[in-house]
């Protein structure tokens, strides 16, 4: 084994010329610079990002031929956040794992799903496409509830079994004595 390791190093050495094989750092793993060092400068291009989408204009073009700009404020997206800050979807998420960034990027996306709440509370845009973003991204589902009487639980009754007494009874309880006969 000893000598394994000593022929590596000659082998080494001949095409690098050092003596000694270098020792590679452990702080680079290699692969790509981290492009964000502190989450104050993301949380600037994030606010950057906002500003963007709320100072939007469009052009409109009236009936008369003339055209208007008016204020159009663009809805935050994850995808428009990613791009913003230069990353991927899948950039932006490994971002949020780490420790520094984490607060930064649920804050972000926190805002981003008030954002779509408004614009859809507001009618801007296609009201069912916030729903279903809002669905699949965000765990929001649509919930029916239902109670028995006073809001307890449901209860059910085998109701071949019972007598006619026994029904009407339930009956009274079911409707709260309002029952017309």
């Amino acid at each position: 084994m000893a000598s394994a390791k000593a022929s590596k190093n000659k082998t080494i050495a001949k095409r690098t010329g050092r003596k000694t094989p270098r020792k590679l750092s452990t702080a680079n793993k290699g692969g790509r610079p981290v492009k964000w060092k502190t989450a104050a400068e993301m949380q600037t291009e994030i606010d950057h990002y906002y500003l963007e989408c709320d100072v939007r204009q469009k052009d409109v073009l009236l009936k008369n031929g003339s055209v208007i700009t008016i204020h159009s404020p663009k809805p935050y997206t994850v995808q428009g956040l990613a791009v913003a800050l230069d990353l991927t979807r899948e950039g932006l998420r490994e971002y949020g794992l780490k420790g520094t960034f984490s607060a930064t990027i649920k804050r972000a996306k926190a805002i981003i799903e008030e954002n779509k709440v408004a614009h859809m509370l507001d009618g801007d845009g296609p009201v069912a496409g916030y729903i279903f973003d809002l669905k699949n991204n965000y765990g929001w589902t649509d919930r029916h509830e239902i109670s028995g009487p006073g809001g307890g639980p449901i209860v059910r009754d085998d109701l071949a079994g019972m007598t006619n007494a026994q029904l009407e009874k339930r009956l009274k309880l079911l409707t709260g004595g309002n029952n017309a006969k």
